[in-house]
């Protein structure tokens, strides 16, 4: 996560140590005795534009999501896989989200 936001020239808002206390913080309001949590960073709240703020304010959005995690079955069973080209970089023509442009 430090990577990526460095390339995309994101402020994180939290150090490290301090995303570590909110990830404990929110697993002991969720009661979460096994699952995930989801993180996310933004760039935070603007009107729709190609172009980004030189100094925006990021985002931080975590949930959790209770899900058998120790004790499921698959721990013990097993999954098939199958492996696959990657076509993501092939695909130029699907629009997404993900891209990059640099601040203004």
């Amino acid at each position: 996560m430090q990577r990526s936001t460095a390339e995309l020239a994101i402020k994180r808002p939290l150090t490290p140590e301090e995303l570590l206390a909110v990830h404990r913080e929110i697993v002991v309001r969720n009661d979460l005795k096994q699952g995930l949590i989801h993180l996310q960073i933004s760039r935070g709240t603007a009107d729709r534009d190609f172009a980004f703020r030189k100094d925006p304010t990021p985002t931080l959005t975590l949930f959790t999501q209770a899900k058998p995690v120790f004790y499921n079955p698959r721990v013990t069973t097993g999954i098939s896989v199958a492996r696959l080209p990657d076509q993501r970089w092939a695909r130029h023509d699907i629009k997404t989200c993900n891209c990059f442009i640099a601040p203004c």
